[in-house]
């Protein structure tokens, strides 16, 4: 399972300015209080305790069930609106220096919903290849993402990709061939994996 933990940080004396939120957290009370800073800390076992953990695996799980039944026919209002996209600020770095991804997804839904939340700018370039072993469900949920927002390409041509084989290159290759062809851009590549 792939954990995705994006603090922007700028250093300020000791407080810890979270880019995302709007309040100031001393470090110490990052690592003491938040279940991040707790995971982080070196004593994570001892900060930790087993419900704390199902509290949170309770958590996604209900995000999970909110989109089993998700609807192709949303509108592109609602749905950008229901995934916060377009809702972060730009900055400058972003804006001068796009990036281009390829995602490779298989399964683990509520994970691919998360990282095309976390990723997801308008001046980044998002390829999407759905494994053909993949879920109606997910590949509905691209297709949505492709007609909804700018800049995000859904591979038509899909590929039965096994794990340490060719057919993650060609995949991959896919991507970047429309990632080329839609825009030249873009300064970084990245290529992510979701299981």
């Amino acid at each position: 399972m792939l954990f995705i933990i994006i603090i922007s940080s700028i250093k300020n004396g000791n407080k810890l300015i979270l880019s995302k939120v709007d309040f100031e957290m001393s470090r110490q009370d990052f690592l003491n209080k938040t279940f991040c800073g707790k995971f982080l800390n070196e004593n994570w076992i001892k900060t930790i305790n087993k419900n704390e953990i199902d509290k949170e695996n309770d958590f996604i799980q209900r995000k999970v069930k909110i989109w089993e039944n998700f609807s192709d026919e949303l509108s592109c209002e609602k749905f950008i609106s229901m995934n916060s996209f377009y809702s972060k600020q730009i900055t400058n770095l972003e804006e001068n220096n796009p990036m281009a991804f390829t995602i490779l997804v298989y399964k683990n839904f509520y994970q691919f919903q998360v990282l095309i939340r976390t990723l997801y700018t308008r001046t980044n370039f998002h390829c999407i290849h759905i494994d053909l072993k993949a879920s109606n469900q997910i590949y509905k949920y691209a297709l949505k993402l492709t007609n909804c927002l700018d800049h995000v390409y859904l591979v038509q041509q899909r590929i039965n990709i096994s794990w340490a084989t060719f057919s993650i290159l060609q995949a991959e290759r896919i991507c970047q061939k429309i990632l080329i062809e839609k825009s030249s851009k873009w300064f970084y590549y990245m290529t992510i994996a979701v299981s």
